[in-house]
C-alpha cells in the first residue's frame, strides 16, 4: 500500500491573528486503504502532535516578535505515513499604533 497523497503533504496557507498562528494543510486523499480517522499529524518545535481529523493546527499563547514554523503528515487506514511537508513559518511582528500629531 502507498501513502496519502499529496506525497509530500504540503501546507496551503496560515493565519496570524492577536497571539495565535493557525497552519492549514491541503485536504489529504487515499484511493486505496482510504484516510484514517485521525489522518492529520501536525509537527511543532520538532515534536509530532497529536493526531487530529481537521486540518487547521493552532498554536496560541505566542511571544511577539518571534518566528514559528510548524509541518504536517498524512497517514491512511493501515497507518501508511508520509514524510513531514516542508516547514511553513510565520513571523508574529508587535506593532504599534501611533497617534496622528
Amino acid at each position: 500500500q502507498t501513502a496519502p497523497t499529496p506525497n509530500p503533504p504540503t501546507l496551503a496557507n496560515s493565519t496570524v491573528l492577536a497571539t495565535q498562528i493557525t497552519w492549514n494543510a491541503n485536504a489529504a486523499a487515499d484511493s486505496g486503504a482510504g484516510l484514517h480517522a485521525t489522518p492529520y499529524i501536525f509537527n511543532y518545535g520538532g515534536v509530532d502532535q497529536a493526531a487530529q481529523s481537521g486540518t487547521a493546527f493552532t498554536k496560541s499563547g505566542l511571544n511577539p516578535n518571534s518566528s514559528y514554523s510548524a509541518k504536517v503528515k498524512y497517514r491512511d487506514a493501515l497507518l501508511n505515513t508520509t514524510p513531514l511537508s516542508a516547514a511553513k513559518t510565520e513571523v508574529w511582528l508587535m506593532c504599534f499604533s501611533l497617534p496622528f500629531l
